[in-house]
């Protein structure tokens, strides 16, 4: 049986997703107030600052490999938000963070080509169901009527690049998490992504290309739960259980976020009619499949 830790670790997984799904619909509304280099730039700054201000003594420069590496994961971490955050312009929350959980297919795949990790029979099954799921969710396949479409729009093609740059991005996580220190590792990988989106944006900004309006209260709060909490408090809950849950189970765990994201799309519609987040039997039976395969692939032989 898992012990207790593993259990604790787990879930911190979870609840990194539901900090995760949240931030779908906050990202869609602030974006109408913010662009989205400006609203990264922010969301950065803000994670950076909340994991330094509860990390900061701990953080650890264990080598300059170890800062270079955890840039580089900060590179690729601004570039995953990135796709995500100008996806969800094109695209409905709901389908944005379906097609970002393929994310769990990708994953496997990266680690047997890497490090030669063949995933577990649950595993298979898990992905299998969850790519079954994805068809549903994203419209490609229709309940009612039954129907299949191979067209997939702007936002949800820019989903999939974020999809691939996620998995990528937890394999990296996963692995400067067990070599290094991980808050340090969460810290600078931050920083990194901060320091990187101002770049973007200070180019941006000399252009006339950035939009920011602090005198819009709600977006401004919407901006600071995405730093705050999807940012800073998620990606403290990332970093403590990466480094203790495999990375094929940790993208199974935090593709839980879609499911989230769906649920939470659909409650805030009610405010936020921009948000579409009307769930339908499709959405609702897609969501269902992609809950039992991460269940599913959580399951080790020795839980049997």
């Amino acid at each position: 049986m898992k012990n207790k830790k593993t259990y604790k670790y787990e879930a911190m997984l979870l609840g990194c997703a539901m900090l995760w799904g949240l931030q779908f619909s906050m990202l869609k509304f602030v974006g109408e107030t913010f662009d989205a280099t400006s609203l990264l730039v922010i969301k950065f700054f803000l994670s950076a600052a909340i994991l330094a201000a509860f990390d900061f003594r701990k953080i650890k420069f264990q080598s300059r490999k170890m800062v270079f590496h955890s840039i580089m994961l900060g590179v690729l971490g601004a570039a995953q938000v990135y796709f995500q955050t100008i996806g969800l312009a094109n695209t409905n929350p709901a389908n944005s963070s379906f097609i970002i959980t393929t994310n769990a297919i990708y994953v496997p795949i990266i680690m047997f080509l890497l490090f030669g990790k063949k995933p577990s029979q649950n595993m298979v099954i898990g992905l299998i169901t969850i790519t079954a799921g994805f068809l549903f969710i994203s419209g490609i396949v229709s309940l009612f009527p039954f129907s299949i479409s191979f067209q997939l729009g702007y936002g949800d093609l820019l989903s999939l690049i974020c999809a691939i740059l996620t998995a990528l991005y937890l394999v990296y996580f996963n692995y400067l998490s067990t070599k290094y220190d991980e808050d340090s590792v969460n810290i600078i990988h931050l920083s990194g992504s901060a320091a990187v989106m101002f770049l973007v944006w200070i180019f941006l900004h000399s252009a006339g290309k950035t939009q920011m309006d602090f005198s819009n209260i709600p977006a401004v709060l919407g901006l600071i739960y995405c730093g705050v909490f999807s940012g800073g408090i998620a990606s403290m809950l990332l970093a403590r259980g990466t480094a203790h849950v495999e990375a094929s189970k940790t993208a199974i765990l935090c593709g839980l976020e879609p499911v989230f994201a769906t649920l939470f799309a659909a409650m805030l519609t009610i405010f936020i009619p921009s948000l579409d987040g009307h769930l339908t039997i499709s959405i609702i039976f897609g969501g269902a499949l992609i809950l039992y395969g991460a269940i599913k692939s959580t399951i080790t032989a020795d839980d049997k």
